[in-house]
């Protein structure tokens, strides 16, 4: 006759991990959102180039980026699935 542990941790079910994958991904639009704010703050403090100049890119891609995240953010926030989030390197 076994024994039944009951101090061992329980696995988490699927539903759960979703909603530690959706708590993880809220916490890294709110910092995204800081970013693109902070980011905002440099541009209007030093002017519109000073990040790509800090940054050694060209002002157009870094526009571009800035854009990007921030229509990324917006539709998370509003609700829409995004849908491909695939990170590449």
């Amino acid at each position: 006759m076994g024994v039944l542990n009951t101090l061992a941790p329980a696995q988490p079910t699927a539903d759960q991990g979703a909603q530690r994958i959706k708590r993880m991904l809220a916490q890294t639009f709110q910092q995204v959102e800081v970013t693109l704010l902070q980011l905002r703050q440099i541009s209007d403090r030093h002017g519109p180039t000073a990040i790509s100049a800090a940054l050694g890119g060209d002002a157009a891609e870094v526009a571009e980026l800035y854009r990007s995240l921030k229509s990324v953010v917006e539709k998370h926030k509003q609700g829409v699935a995004i849908p491909d989030l695939t990170i590449k390197q």
